[in-house]
């Protein structure tokens, strides 16, 4: 059978599940184990502060944990004096004595055959899913109870905001704190989804508030600021577009802006509602009409008026083009319903998560996680995937937690840091 992992072996000893009675190290000396020490997730021994006895004394340092014993000298530990503290090692098998820095032998307990049957067996079929699109677990999933697996999304949930937080925390930075134009910049990549993020983002670094407060209430003068610096307004080709080239180049000089290439945006395989250029000016349309809308986000005593807040109105020149210069069929560019929630996912939940970090106020954080409570779940190949498995998926906050789930631990085989993992080899214990 397949020999287990190193990090399989930390679950091991920090959760007991292994054969505890009669333990004694390789050279026959009892142990007992006072305290398991606290397991170390950076440089140095993979457990710090254990209290073991070992023959007739009693121990208090690290513990080291290794597949194969001759794993100490591969890592060069015995030239590390860092490693001396160390008082027991742990492995898989003991294929050589090892010392530290002092020539001093560690002593060495051995894992092999004390290993319960069923819990390497359930290791082992989870790991089995690595090398396929599947959830690691399926096949074991239903055997953990709907409450275990509910408290660890709520979990999932808050680490899925952390997440995108990270890089909201970037733009903090970058705009020095001014939480009006973090909002902005959170917005405008929302509004890019996943196709235009990053050249949104390239847009975002380039936004001058002085300019932006300036222009809003005019939507025309906005549409050429940000068409300007997206590079659109460079041939013009007709009377309108042609009309916000002009008066973009009075603010470039004035301001001495630099656009962005036009060839930084992609169309192709979308559909024309979702063009960049609809996007940029369903935004100016946003900023124009709603410009109190950083207030109504940040107000916590009403509930969010989604409707009233996306109901917006675009230039007339959009009812007739997708693209600058090239008319099409009448129709309406109102934001729909999808996409309103997908910017409430992507923006406004995650702005308010980190605007109760900032300013340590529980009440946004809690918003934030309302928000998302009160949208339709997305339904994508992630989600449909655990709708079959019986997971529960009725509004953001559970997809949410379920793409994180996906993304970031049965994608990256997580099994030993996920609670569901952690309860399918604890039961089986």
């Amino acid at each position: 059978m397949e020999i287990p992992s190193e990090d399989f072996l930390h679950f091991l000893w920090k959760t007991k599940g292994f054969d505890v009675k009669t333990l004694n190290t390789t050279s026959g000396d009892e142990i007992q184990i006072l305290d398991l020490g606290v397991h170390n997730h950076d440089a140095g021994p993979d457990f710090s502060n254990a209290k073991l006895r070992i023959g007739n004394h009693i121990w208090v340092g690290n513990v080291e944990i290794h597949i194969k014993a001759s794993d100490w000298n591969k890592h060069k530990h015995s030239q590390n004096s860092s490693y001396d503290s160390v008082i027991l090692h742990v492995v898989y098998e003991e294929d050589i004595q090892i010392q530290n820095s002092q020539g001093n032998n560690i002593p060495c307990f051995e894992f092999k055959n004390r290993i319960p049957k069923n819990v390497l067996s359930t290791y082992h079929k989870l790991q089995a899913g690595k090398n396929e699109n599947l959830i690691p677990c399926q096949s074991l999933l239903h055997t953990v109870s709907d409450l275990r697996k509910n408290i660890f999304l709520e979990r999932l949930l808050v680490e899925r905001l952390e997440y995108k937080s990270k890089f909201a925390m970037e733009i903090y930075e970058e705009e020095k704190g001014d939480w009006y134009m973090i909002f902005i910049r959170m917005l405008l990549v929302a509004f890019g989804t996943k196709v235009n993020k990053e050249a949104c983002i390239m847009l975002g670094q380039r936004l001058d508030k002085r300019i932006i407060l300036q222009l809003r209430s005019k939507l025309n003068s906005l549409e050429a600021y940000l068409f300007g610096l997206s590079g659109f307004l460079e041939d013009g080709q007709d009377v309108y577009s042609l009309s916000l080239a002009k008066e973009y180049i009075f603010l470039k000089q004035k301001y001495q802006l630099q656009s962005l290439p036009k060839n930084i945006w992609k169309f192709s395989r979308m559909r024309p509602q979702n063009f960049p250029t609809i996007r940029i000016a369903q935004l100016c349309a946003l900023l124009n009409q709603k410009q109190d809308i950083l207030n109504q986000v940040l107000e916590l005593d009403v509930n969010l008026d989604l409707k009233n807040i996306f109901n917006v109105e675009l230039s007339s020149y959009w009812n007739n083009h997708f693209t600058l210069g090239q008319e099409s069929t009448i129709s309406k560019k109102n934001m729909g319903k999808t996409f309103q929630d997908l910017i409430c996912i992507n923006c406004f939940s995650p702005f308010l998560f980190l605007y109760g970090q900032q300013h340590d106020d529980q009440r946004y954080k809690d918003r934030a996680i309302m928000v998302l409570e009160d949208l339709k779940a997305e339904k994508n190949k992630i989600t449909k995937q655990w709708e079959s498995l019986g997971m529960e998926n009725k509004t953001a906050k559970n997809s949410q937690a379920l793409i994180h789930l996906k993304n970031n631990y049965c994608s990256n085989m997580q099994c030993l840091s996920c609670d569901i993992g952690y309860t399918l080899l604890k039961t089986q214990n």
